[in-house]
């Protein structure tokens, strides 16, 4: 789970540090990546 939130992270300070399509296509990687890593965890339990 770390290496997700890591991967989270990292892509929002690229974001940050970037403008227009690019820091949104990295904001939409981001969350997609956060969808990812609920869904497995979410899945381990059951």
């Amino acid at each position: 789970m770390a290496k997700w939130i890591g991967g989270v992270l990292a892509l929002v300070g690229l974001s940050l540090l970037s403008t227009g399509l690019i820091s949104a296509l990295l904001d939409l990687t981001a969350f997609l990546l956060l969808l990812v890593a609920v869904f497995k965890t979410r899945k381990e339990k059951s």
